[in-house]
């Protein structure tokens, strides 16, 4: 059984990101709450379909990943935020196999299903503050994932849409986060 210290424990920061065929909202998301917000993340989970978790480990996990690059720019310590192939929540379809896309109605209430039983459970968690991204994958995923939230998470849990500059939104590509001492986010 823990010693009771009599200070107050703090509580880990989860970014729960949906991701889908643009891997980038993680680290713009990251970059966001991190740099403006002054929010120090200590976990990453990304919610996906099977398609979305491949691009999230070919673009941003490993040696060369977008994610180990901005740790190394913005000098996050190696292993402060967890995130590697465990985090990526892939979702299933009725048969329980993952789902490619979402394409079908039968698609979106296994998404639906998931993605409340994910934050019901995270949000139970109570040394954890979750950091819900709506702004990757479909929309239909974004209001699943909305609505989970405010039907499970608690008044210090946020919801959140990250808006990149205009020059950024379309046609780069390889833009996953700000340039040091860059501002191109307004996080709500």
């Amino acid at each position: 059984m823990p010693q009771d210290t009599g200070k107050p424990q703090k509580r880990r920061c989860v970014l729960v990101a949906l991701a889908g065929q643009t891997p980038a909202i993680v680290t713009e998301t990251l970059w966001a709450l991190e740099q403006q917000q002054a929010v120090q993340i200590d976990e990453i989970r990304a919610i996906t379909t099977n398609r979305g978790s491949a691009a999230l480990v070919r673009e941003l996990l490993g040696d060369n990943g977008k994610f180990k690059s901005y740790c190394r720019d913005y000098d996050v310590a190696p292993g402060r935020i967890a995130f590697s192939e465990k985090n990526i929540h892939v979702l299933l379809d009725a048969q329980g196999s993952p789902l490619e896309d979402i394409r079908s109605s039968h698609d979106n209430r296994a998404a639906a299903d998931q993605i409340y039983a994910f934050i019901k459970r995270w949000a139970a968690r109570q040394d954890e503050i979750l950091f819900c991204s709506a702004a990757g994958g479909r929309k239909t995923l974004g209001i699943y994932l909305a609505m989970a939230i405010m039907l499970c998470g608690r008044a210090e849990d946020r919801l959140l849409h990250v808006l990149v500059a205009v020059q950024f939104e379309s046609g780069v590509r390889e833009f996953f986060y700000p340039p040091c001492a860059e501002k191109h986010y307004q996080c709500f």
